[in-house]
């Protein structure tokens, strides 16, 4: 029997989970990780009204195809790091039954994102490609070393999400620096909203090395 998620691959979990995870659904928007890009689309296209820009369709479509990608890829490697199935969260439960076909979605996610680019002025993917060097180098960070790193996964993840729900405006706006109180706002809610998820899974992070800020803090303690 496997006490861990890297040990028997490609078998059944364990037999007193079953129950558990059979009752996770398909359609549920948060295992299948649509809660974040939605949030994210609400806020870029809100700004955007605030802003008075006009966003082609295109912007946001990207915005919300890469928090999908970003998000569904980060908790497959989660889901890679994690010791102790017994204390997964229920969408973790869900991306652990479903992870090829999950890492299929991500792939085809990428792909329709390489076709936007042809929608993007040069300049305009340089600015996106700065923002994509730095979620690789969260990616490196967070999950290289997981309960080494000396970073909070909080404080590198909200200025990251802050920045894509806001690079849509800043991308189209005329004075880009107006968004500068928008931004420092938006962090804050990010961030608040961060350690809100943080607390709901305190323990379940104690367990699995999760490098949040809440996991640290009851450590230290």
């Amino acid at each position: 029997m496997p006490k861990n998620l890297n040990d028997g691959a490609g078998k059944k979990p364990f037999p007193g989970l079953k129950s558990k995870l059979l009752k996770i659904k398909f359609w549920h928007w948060t295992w299948l990780g649509l809660d974040a890009p939605c949030v994210a689309l609400t806020w870029s296209y809100y700004l955007a009204i605030q802003q008075d820009i006009n966003i082609p369709w295109f912007a946001y479509s990207s915005l919300f195809l890469s928090v999908w990608c970003i998000y569904l890829a980060d908790r497959l490697y989660d889901i890679k790091s994690n010791t102790s199935i017994e204390h997964l969260s229920s969408r973790h439960f869900f991306t652990y039954n479903n992870q090829k076909w999950l890492m299929v979605l991500v792939r085809v996610i990428a792909i329709l994102l390489i076709g936007h680019s042809l929608f993007f002025k040069i300049q305009q993917l340089i600015e996106i490609g700065i923002l994509i060097l730095l979620t690789l180098i969260y990616f490196w960070i967070v999950h290289s070393s997981k309960s080494k790193t000396p970073f909070f996964k909080e404080t590198l993840s909200t200025p990251i999400f802050a920045a894509g729900v806001l690079l849509p405006i800043y991308i189209f706006h005329p004075q880009p620096l107006q968004l500068f109180y928008w931004g420092f706002l938006l962090t804050l809610l990010v961030f608040q909203n961060l350690i809100q998820i943080s607390y709901w899974e305190k323990e379940k992070d104690l367990h699995n090395g999760s490098a949040s800020i809440l996991q640290k803090v009851t450590l230290l303690n």
